[in-house]
């Protein structure tokens, strides 16, 4: 699975999954049952991951950033409004 692929994918699990109180339990089963079950798979997707690690962290640092930059965007704008609300009165 290319990068690309992986941050769509799990953009649409995060969805699905953002409201189970047992998401971490769940993800942890999976590993599990993955590692003792199924040990020369849980590599191969190890290694697989490996090769995209540098983008991923990559894309979500700057997700990270836009994300803090509306943030601000937002932020900025409110407090233009209320400054133009103060002087108005």
């Amino acid at each position: 699975m290319k990068a690309k692929e992986y941050m769509e994918l799990a953009k649409k699990a995060d969805k699905e999954t953002r409201n189970n109180p047992n998401q971490h339990e769940l993800f942890t089963y999976v590993y599990v049952w993955l590692q003792s079950r199924q040990p020369e798979l849980a590599k191969e997707l190890e290694q697989q991951f490996k090769e995209i690690e540098l983008q991923v962290s990559t894309a979500r640092e700057i997700e990270k950033v836009l994300y803090l930059d509306q943030l601000y965007d937002n932020r900025l704008e409110d407090l233009e409004d209320d400054a133009k609300f103060i002087s108005g009165l």
